[in-house]
């Protein structure tokens, strides 16, 4: 579908027409890059409507004026009805749909567009007076970053690149697509090497196949380029196999490697430049923000920006004052959690905030009113969780880059957030408890490291490598700044107000903490003997201690005699640094996070500060990279590098939801040595009928004698009757009626019972045929399964004409694509990989109406329990959700409650099966040469139909 373009130049604003079709398909939109790096092929891209340049463009459109009336004129008059207009910013997103109207587009495919266009404005618009010259410097792509990536060049997402490095990387792109072009030949090729000469071809690529090809074509021919492909016995086994491979013309062949050998090589020489010159961009990346500085700031690092106003300075110090004089009265809260009680912490709840393709959690704050935990991620987004609830409410899009700080300001209403991508974005609230972006803030020339609110809530500091900066909140106007010294070597990576809010510390990179005077902005004291940058810090609230973390550990400071460091511990190793310290609001407690999470009592000066409680990090990571206390030291909230937000406290303080039923598990036989089904069903409708979940679940006890009688489309029937089932099974007698009535349905029985036939005709009944869009979705927990479940879809709906797709790893994401494009009424596969087609929009959900969980006990003990549920986010709310399952862990019961709208659970006994349940035993035989009598003993002692034994090697002159 076309779209349209608002694409801002220096002077003015064009609107370009562009074919949509790679904009709302992920795997396409990261090759944008590759159609703008000449002029030629951009032109063939985009066509130029209309271009205007304006006197004043800062008021062309704007948060405050809105958008102009001469730019709406030009938008309204190039959009046809319903079309959609690309825009390559949040905050002109966010007017345009708001002031006329109409539906904007603007996230990561339309930034690779507006880079593309901006890379070729000089051809595109020529009466663009454009300083862009071709030494000149861009950043990289998103979408040519990954290329690169994927190709093992060494190159950062955001370094700076020419026009040279461009136009290699889109050489090497277009060999891919040349050598890709063969990629079904040459992939038959390699399955017939394996099925002649009996080569595991599955690791080689491409050029390695082709190369076999001409072996085996030319087998005189001893090339060393060619031999050098392959070992000894491979080279021998082609050549000597050669003439049995008659199905391969010898021309046609000898063209396809020439063809592909070529296009290899050339990648591989543009890639060896492209190595080269990516050491001198990223040279030239590192330089130039600290060149800015340097022109921005005065050499002895003084501020060049004009002193904060005289009204603003009396408000801080009066501020200041009062702050001062009520932290001398204020007493310790009764309600303050109790050493004995930190010492009883363990995680009560564990919340996964943020995706899973990138995950990690870098900062956090808690609402100062509310009990809103706020994050900011490594996936660029920033969510705001509300704990009582235990739901989202919002998700803050806007940052391309990780979010490494945020903080609540002017009490809640606003938040603030710093980001890898050199940008800070203030946040206004609103009534219904959304967020939306007010101001951008684009002063840095470095990533912004940290963000501190001043005591008043109405001003923050922002810190990064090239200075600090300090803001209003409310109209985001930068008051003062002061940047690094001359060395070069001090840049900031940490910041925290004292409590006063008259005093700003500072970490550098080189390990040295500074301390400011913010009326003055100028440096009272500098700390010393930290080893690396300083990770934290952190004002305790009486205003006497500071801790700061960094590689080396924590120090603590005594601010009233401003050079002592009283006290040092190293919690972790060498390798290991502390990457958070955080004092309670009382100023009792400290936590430090690193390896793990430790809560310390706060002592004094002369007191040793002991560890009460340790909290281990539950992602297995190993990297705690924020750590807060909620109201009263009641919990602990701890971000690390996974996605998950975690909760530690008491568990009686755990808030309590409506919803929530607490399920016991059935306890197996300690033995181990067998399995009683008959046992597991009983304990089982034990577990179904406790708390709210009878009323949840209701058991279905109806059953259907005959396909004959369950109101099945007759090609549907003769589907079933061709597979081979004369009379359905146990489960299929009670499972395939309310299926088909649309109900959600819980089927548990053990493995091999029919559960597969039963959903699949459950499926097939329901899809609409005429249509040729995904209409059911099916997990399996194993790639073999989806497939098995696949070739049983196939079967019972040859007769109808049913399309299916098994999406599982090891195949072309390409052909993937391709499928879906096409057209599937069923796809099946394993969380990870149908997910993953899901985020790219390669498989599209609008259109599902049945998703089916097979096997989910598996699924879940094999760790996919994050991605069901992040499958779930993805799909339509109203949807028909099947499970099936041979147990009923309380992970599945927790997946039927959240997302199943009242299932009925089909339970099947063991007697009532035709398969006989099976036991298990074994036999501990000590001496490895008993084993072979111990099989004879049983064959003479037990009737024994069919056997498998398994050896971990052949003996020589071994009989069975």
């Amino acid at each position: 579908m076309a779209v349209k373009v608002l694409f801002e130049t220096p002077s003015g604003f064009a609107i370009f027409h562009y074919d949509g079709y790679k904009l709302c398909h992920q795997v396409d939109s990261e090759e944008i890059w590759a159609d703008f790096v000449d002029p030629d092929s951009a032109a063939d891209e985009v066509d130029l409507l209309e271009f205007k340049t304006f006197e004043n463009k800062v008021h062309v459109i704007s948060q405050s004026t809105g958008v102009s009336k001469e730019l709406a004129t030009m938008i309204r008059d190039n959009l046809k009805p319903r079309q959609r207009l690309a825009v390559g910013n949040e905050d002109y997103k966010s007017i345009i749909e708001k002031e006329l109207n109409i539906s904007c587009v603007c996230d990561s495919a339309t930034a690779e567009l507006m880079w593309g266009l901006k890379i070729q404005m000089q051809s595109l618009l020529p009466p663009e007076n454009s300083d862009l010259r071709n030494e000149d410097y861009f950043p990289m792509s998103t979408g040519m970053y990954r290329f690169l990536k994927g190709h093992k060049i060494d190159v950062e997402p955001d370094m700076m690149v020419t026009r040279r490095v461009i136009k290699l990387a889109s050489l090497m792109f277009e060999c891919d697509c040349r050598v890709n072009e063969s990629r079904n030949t040459l992939h038959s090729v390699a399955a017939h090497i394996k099925k002649i000469s009996r080569i595991n071809t599955e690791d080689w690529d491409l050029h390695k196949i082709a190369v076999a090809l001409k072996i085996i074509c030319c087998p005189e021919e001893n090339n060393a380029a060619t031999q050098q492909w392959f070992s000894t016995q491979h080279l021998r086994k082609l050549k000597f196999d050669a003439p049995k491979y008659k199905m391969f013309l010898k021309e046609a062949s000898l063209a396809l490697y020439d063809e592909v050998h070529h296009h290899c090589d050339l990648r591989f020489k543009a890639g060896q430049e492209l190595t080269r010159l990516i050491k001198l961009a990223k040279k030239v990346d590192v330089e130039q923000p600290r060149e800015a500085a340097i022109d921005q700031d005065d050499l002895d690092g003084k501020k060049i920006y004009p002193d904060i106003d005289p009204a603003i300075l009396d408000e801080l110090k009066e501020y200041g004052t009062v702050i001062s004089a009520r932290r001398l009265e204020r007493q310790v809260p009764p309600t303050l959690a109790r050493v004995d009680e930190l010492e009883r912490y363990t995680q009560i709840s564990s919340h996964p905030l943020h995706m899973m393709n990138k995950p990690g959690i870098l900062s956090m704050d808690i609402h100062p009113l509310k009990d809103i935990v706020a994050t900011g991620g490594m996936d660029t987004n920033a969510v705001l969780f509300d704990r009582l609830s235990g739901q989202i409410l919002c998700t803050l899009t806007g940052h391309s880059k990780k979010i490494t700080s945020l903080k609540f300001a002017n009490r809640g209403e606003l938040i603030v957030t710093g980001s890898a991508d050199k940008t800070v974005r203030i946040w206004q609230g609103s009534e219904d408890g959304n967020y939306s972006c007010i101001h951008t803030l684009k002063d840095h020339a470095a990533e912004v490291e940290a963000v501190r609110v001043h005591a008043t809530q109405k001003y923050f500091v922002t810190a990064s490598k090239d200075n600090w900066r300090f803001y209003d909140a409310s109209t985001g106007s930068r008051l003062t700044q002061v940047g690094v010294e001359a060395s070069g070597q001090e840049g900031y990576t940490s910041a925290s107000f004292h409590p006063d809010g008259l005093i700003l510390g500072t970490g550098t990179t080189d390990g040295s903490v500074k301390i400011w005077d913010v009326k003055t902005q100028s440096k009272v004291a500098k700390f010393e003997g930290h080893v690396g940058p300083v990770t934290d810090m952190s004002f305790s609230e009486n205003g006497y201690f500071l801790a700061t973390a960094a590689l080396d550990g924590v120090k603590l400071w005594d601010i009233r005699k401003l050079t002592r460091n009283f006290s040092t511990f190293s919690p972790y190793d060498s390798d290991t640094p502390t990457n958070a310290v955080e004092f309670d609001f009382s100023g009792c407690y400290l936590a430090v996070g690193g390896l793990d999470t430790r809560v310390c009592q706060v002592a004094n000066a002369m007191i040793e500060w002991n560890v009460i409680r340790v909290l281990p990090d539950l992602s297995g990571i190993g990297k705690v990279t924020s750590v807060k206390f909620g109201t009263d030291a009641k919990y602990i909230a701890v971000g690390s590098m996974d996605r998950n937000l975690r909760i530690f406290g008491l568990q009686s303080c755990q808030p309590a939801t409506q919803d929530k039923t607490v399920f016991s598990m059935p306890v197996l036989a300690p033995e181990g040595s067998q399995f009683d089904a008959k046992q597991y069903d009983n304990k089982s409708k034990e577990l179904l009928q406790q708390g709210d979940t009878e009323e949840f679940l209701s058991l279905y006890d109806k059953v259907c004698e005959s396909f004959d009688h369950m109101g099945l489309q007759e090609n549907l029937l003769r589907g079933i009757y061709a597979y081979g089932f004369e009379k359905p099974l146990a489960i299929q007698k009670r499972g395939i009626v309310p299926f088909i009535k649309g109900l959600d349905v819980i089927q548990q029985a053990q493995s091999g019972t029919g559960k597969t036939a039963t959903f699949c005709c459950g499926v097939l009944q329901q899809l609409d045929y005429g249509f040729v869009e995904c209409q059911a979705l099916v997990l399996a927990p194993t790639r073999e399964l989806a497939q098995q479940i696949e070739e049983v879809m196939r079967a019972i709906g040859d007769y109808l004409g049913v399309k299916v797709h098994a999406c599982v790893g090891g195949t072309s994401v390409l052909e993937d694509r391709r499928v879906h494009a096409s057209g599937a009424h069923v796809v099946v596969g394993t969380p990870g990989c149908v997910f993953d087609m899901l985020r790219r929009q390669s498989l599209c959900p609008d259109h599902i109406k049945m998703f089916v969980l097979n096997e989910a006990d598996e699924m879940l003990s094999r760790g996919f329990k994050d991605q069901i549920y992040a499958i779930f986010q993805l799909l339509p709310s109203k949807i028909q959700v099947g499970l099936s399952s041979a147990t009923m862990p309380l992970e599945a019961l927790e997946i039927a409650h959240k997302f199943m709208n009242k299932p009925i659970n089909i339970l099947i006994k063991r007697d009532e099966l035709t398969l006989e349940g099976i036991k298990q035993f074994y036999v501990n035989v000590e001496k490895e040469d008993c084993k072979l009598d111990t099989l004879c003993d049983l064959y003479e002692t037990l009737t024994i139909t069919q056997c498998i034994v398994a050896l971990v090697y052949f003996p020589p002159n071994f009989q069975l």
